[in-house]
């Protein structure tokens, strides 16, 4: 995950990140959440993190479906089968990993005569970790154009620790669906499932180590207020 903007990136993903903090630095003054401290632009992406929180007041939780050079899950709906990008393949995490990494999914916006970007269509990721357990996680980090104007939907699906506790391939499958007034499934769109693996990290003895407060921030902002993840686990 690329965490700066600087001049070592190529010109064309210089303009990218250029873009993308001139739009969120107008959105954010626009509601009256940029300070004097901001300056006239963003000039890194450290002030770009900084307003996270703000991102989620103002409606704009999208502005946290980064980086835009980490390669996406591709879903193809006509074969429902899901792309896997290089990096996923060859490491999808480390075990007990949490929220460190978005993967972000592509798929086209209109598949047959459904709009997915419909907000009666709900996103839901369906997985199985290596020990076996099993779990949903809900999507709300839904994007449409913040990022790029190609007729497509992408979403982020933030990678909890109850995905990586263990080492070994993660299963995993995409549901888009809608409901009808009594609750039913009217509609409903299942990829074919497709996997990840999480290699094996260094096991701390947590009774020697010190948790930075940070840790309970971000999972506000990730999970709480995007993510929404079923069942997720204590950080510490």
């Amino acid at each position: 995950m690329r965490t700066l903007y600087n001049d070592n990136m190529s010109i064309e993903m210089q303009e990218k990140y250029r873009s993308l903090l001139n739009r969120a630095y107008d959105d954010l003054k626009e509601k009256g959440k940029i300070t004097s401290d901001d300056g006239e632009i963003f000039t890194d992406l450290a002030q770009y993190y900084a307003h996270m929180l703000d991102f989620i007041e103002i409606g704009k939780p999208v502005y946290l479906l980064l980086p835009l050079d980490e390669g996406h899950f591709v879903i193809n709906a006509n074969t429902r089968t899901i792309e896997v990008p290089k990096e996923f393949k060859e490491c999808g995490g480390i075990t007990n990993d949490n929220l460190c990494e978005i993967a972000t999914f592509t798929i086209d916006r209109y598949f047959d005569y459904v709009d997915l970007a419909n907000p009666k269509v709900k996103i839901m990721v369906e997985w199985k970790n290596a020990a076996g357990k099993q779990g949903i996680t809900n999507i709300n980090l839904i994007d449409l154009d913040t990022f790029f104007t190609d007729g497509k939907i992408r979403f982020g699906w933030p990678i909890t620790r109850e995905v990586t506790e263990a080492e070994g391939v993660v299963t995993f499958a995409i549901k888009f669906f809608m409901k009808n007034a009594e609750e039913k499934m009217a509609y409903v769109l299942n990829t074919l499932p497709a996997s990840i693996v999480i290699k094996k990290g260094l096991n701390v003895d947590k009774a020697d180590v010190e948790i930075d407060a940070t840790s309970d921030l971000f999972t506000d902002v990730v999970v709480n207020n995007v993510g929404n993840v079923a069942n997720l686990p204590s950080l510490v």
